[in-house]
């Protein structure tokens, strides 16, 4: 793996998940992109290694020059890699399908998943915006005991790793996720109320997740 500066990173805005999904997203997985080329090298002309622009679907895209790139065969093992002292090292023994006791894995967004460790989290706390889409921009803060954090961004992926490696964090989160619930319960915004589940947190998790198969979106 070699750090490339001139190489381009993209990533559509978070916000604008329901644009992508509907607009770029095919269900084989794949994904239509806009043509960066032109961005690129205006971007380039203005000496900005940072940009975000919008596509004609109303999906803003955030880009990013500087990436690391494979110079070698493909790893077809799909080795997992960490990022050690600002360094990006390719784990030799654990994969996608063989890793760490008490990790699991949690998707992050169309292009990555995360492969956390859940086991030893001594600290969680839900994150969210009460006026939006259930779950919508919510986020899980987790801490270690060395004082090192992480974001577990699929809510679903979290909970149901937590509770099945961590389960003594739950309580907390159920409270707090309870306050969510409660918060579109109450909102003063009709289509805000229609997200309110209708259940207590550790019941709704209980009937949609733990026990539930299902594959993130």
């Amino acid at each position: 793996m070699e750090y490339n500066p001139d190489a381009w990173t993209w990533v559509p805005d978070a916000e604008d998940d329901k644009l992508f999904e509907h607009y770029r997203y095919r269900k084989d997985g794949s994904v239509i992109h806009p043509d960066f080329y032109g961005v690129e090298k205006e971007a380039i002309k203005f000496g900005l290694q940072r940009v975000t622009f919008t596509d004609i679907f109303g999906i803003r895209w955030h880009g990013e020059r500087g990436k690391n790139i494979i110079h070698k065969d493909p790893d077809y093992e799909q080795h997992l890699y960490y990022l050690d002292d600002e360094t990006w090292i390719v784990d030799d023994t654990y994969t996608q399908d063989n890793f760490p006791e008490g990790f699991a894995r949690i998707h992050r967004n169309h292009y990555c998943d995360d492969f956390v460790d859940i086991a030893n989290i001594v600290k969680a706390d839900y994150s969210y915006i009460v006026n939006n889409h259930l779950f919508k921009d919510s986020h899980i803060n987790v801490e270690y005991d060395d004082g090192s954090t992480f974001i577990l961004f699929d809510i679903f992926d979290a909970m149901k790793a937590i509770h099945e490696l961590n389960p003594k964090l739950l309580p907390n989160l159920y409270e707090q996720i309870d306050r969510h619930f409660e918060g579109l319960k109450n909102s003063p915004y009709k289509d805000v109320r229609f997200y309110y589940p209708g259940t207590d947190a550790r019941t709704y998790f209980e009937d949609n997740v733990y026990n539930k198969t299902y594959k993130s979106i």
